[in-house]
């Protein structure tokens, strides 16, 4: 084997190493993030997938409301919500999954959660009833798949995979400006 052919394997070994490293660091986050026993997630509708978050970080849902254009947003952000007198940056979940532009309609809902940075809207199509779950039912992605940093793991409900999002995460990674208290 030539010097060159040694460097490559070398390299090969290492970026082997760092995306299961990467894919270890991942789902111990996750796994911190998840409560202990059993818990509640809503389900809902965003674009083509279905997705949860933890029921406990939910504070209301309400009907699509006129928002205002938030100058040089991420493209996932749709505009800030004025909820009896707070200002609450919205962001549409499937633009933010799919890396889209944000295309919001007056039939979908936003999702009102908190996070550690405050109150955020989330954007969903679809809602479903709120449903227990035990930590033991989600389940990590696929080995060697690089995951995003809010992706706490899939849930097995029928015939499809829900994906259940970290709400404060999502916003951490979404470039939202400093969010209502």
């Amino acid at each position: 084997m030539t010097k060159r052919e040694e460097i490559v394997a070398a390299i090969e070994r290492l970026q082997n190493e760092l995306s299961e490293l990467r894919r270890q660091l991942a789902s111990s986050f996750a796994a911190e993030r998840l409560p202990e026993a059993e818990f509640m997630m809503l389900r809902c509708r965003c674009g083509q997938s279905e997705v949860a978050f933890l029921l406990d970080s939910v504070i209301e849902v309400v009907m699509m409301p006129a928002l205002t254009a938030l100058p040089e947003g991420s493209p996932w952000v749709a505009g800030v919500l004025n909820l009896r007198g707070r200002a609450i940056p919205v962001l549409d979940v499937a633009a933010r999954l799919s890396r889209a532009t944000s295309r919001v309609c007056a039939s979908d809902y936003v999702v009102v959660c908190t996070a550690e940075q405050g109150s955020v809207g989330l954007v969903v199509q679809e809602l479903g009833e709120p449903t227990a779950i035990a930590r033991e039912q989600v389940h990590a992605s696929g080995d060697g798949l690089s995951v995003a940093p809010y992706f706490l793991g899939f849930v097995q409900r029928g015939e499809v995979q829900v994906a259940l999002l970290d709400v404060g995460a999502l916003v951490n990674v979404s470039s939202v400006p400093e969010l209502a208290a």
